[in-house]
């Protein structure tokens, strides 16, 4: 009998990762953290990954081709077994083992899930998908998105749709931001073990093209670097905070952007990082602790002042907009499965209403970086070109330009947007507005 404490193999704790994904709607980074914890092997939290990612990233593929094999749907309670056969298809698509090695280690995961009377159906199964074969995955990725989100970002973005899914199945690379309030970022490249890419725009940032685990970074633990993605770090520089001023992170954890401004200000911000979900903010909290910094950290809803706020106003204010998240799909597959058309409107609900909260908190000079990781309009500039339609002293700026052909990103009118892939970055957006005196 299986029991929450049980030590499970890499692809028994996938089975149940994904299930908890695709029949309860939990993230699967908070499944992942879950199950890391109970893998017999800690060494096996690469496959567990690899399997998880893979099996949400061609989720649709792979369950048209296991939903033809049976007359009639699994039942609820029966969702591991499925995921035991997305992750046997999968794997017999990918993996570099012999067939009959994957068949029979899936196969095997269902004694170890308490399914042992399903043992030969798994078996039978595998062995039809593996002879009748599968065309395999669609290179372009408009298959596996599901057909709401694909025609909104077909109507969004016409001219970059085809990119965009192209590179929301691509696996994301590393990158990494140094810590330069504690060494140089030539001097960090240095020591690591491979060659990193570097970007101009963002002078703390490497990328690795062999990824690795954060313990294997050198100075990890000790607050030398940090895991961000290229187009996060550029908010710290767009934002243009100068030390000695009073800044706030509204939505802050789990804290990356925070401990990028005090890095680039040698930590001498009056920072004030906010969140409204206090075990998130503690994340906030370890983060600057392991890079030696120092913020003040409240757990708060920004959209009630009241609450929280008691002066004085801020020379700069962060808003890293809670979004959509449908330009981070390379790195959180599982978008595709849990996103509903219906949440982008709320979404877009409670950007404005953050926006229109946080702005008499900004002093009249002021400046307000808005950021969402969205490719979407409704998110992007059509919610800038409401807010400035609302407030008569609010007036977008340039964004601050890092060199001759080192542009931000598209420019649109309201902003600028970065789409998945670019520059190896993930999707985002900026705007960078000013508050007149």
């Amino acid at each position: 009998m299986l029991t929450p404490a049980s030590e499970l193999s890499a692809r028994a704790a996938a089975a149940l990762a994904i299930s908890a994904v695709i029949t309860r709607g939990e993230s699967l980074r908070a499944s992942l953290l879950t199950f890391d914890r109970r893998l017999a092997d800690p060494r096996d939290r690469g496959l567990l990954r690899e399997l998880c990612f893979g099996v949400m990233r061609y989720l649709p593929s792979l369950r048209n081709e296991v939903q033809k094999r049976f007359q009639r749907p699994l039942k609820a309670a029966d969702s591991p077994l499925e995921a035991l056969l997305l992750i046997g298809l999968y794997q017999l698509k990918t993996a570099t083992q012999p067939a009959y090695a994957v068949v029979h280690a899936t196969t095997e995961c269902t004694r170890e899930l308490g399914f042992s009377q399903a043992t030969g159906f798994i078996n039978a199964v595998l062995r039809r998908l593996q002879r009748e074969g599968f065309a395999g995955f669609d290179p372009s990725g408009i298959a596996d998105h599901p057909p709401w989100l694909k025609e909104l970002i077909e109507r969004d973005r016409p001219a970059e749709a085809a990119a965009i899914f192209e590179a929301n199945q691509q696996h994301a690379p590393m990158w990494l931001r140094v810590n330069t309030h504690a060494i140089s970022t030539d001097e960090y490249a240095a020591a690591l073990a491979q060659v990193p890419g570097r970007d101009a725009r963002a002078p703390a940032a490497l990328c690795l093209k062999t990824p690795c685990s954060v313990d294997a970074l050198p100075g990890f633990a000790t607050g030398q670097v940090s895991v961000q993605d290229f187009s996060a770090q550029l908010c710290a520089p767009l934002l243009g905070a100068e030390p000695g001023m009073r800044v706030l992170d509204a939505c802050a954890a789990p804290g990356g952007k925070a401990a990028h401004l005090l890095e680039l200000n040698g930590n001498q911000l009056d920072l004030v990082a906010l969140d409204s979900d206090a075990a998130r903010l503690r994340q906030v909290s370890d983060t600057l602790a392991r890079l030696h910094l120092n913020a003040t950290l409240i757990a708060a809803d920004a959209r009630d002042p009241r609450a929280w706020f008691s002066g004085p106003a801020f020379d700069r204010i962060l808003l890293d907009a809670p979004c959509s998240g449908l330009g981070v799909i390379r790195r959180h597959p599982d978008i595709k499965a849990l996103r509903r058309a219906a949440d982008i409107a709320a979404h877009a609900q409670l950007q404005r209403e953050l926006l229109d909260a946080l702005w008499p908190l900004l002093k009249p000079g002021g400046r307000l970086l808005y950021a969402t990781c969205s490719i979407l309009k409704v998110e992007n500039e059509q919610q800038i070109e409401a807010f400035l339609a609302r407030q008569s002293n609010a007036q977008l700026e340039a964004l601050p330009a890092f060199g001759a052909g080192l542009e931000v990103g598209l420019d649109t009118g309201f902003g600028s947007s970065r789409f998945p892939g670019e520059d190896g970055g993930d999707g985002f957006f900026y705007a960078l507005l000013g508050k007149r005196g």
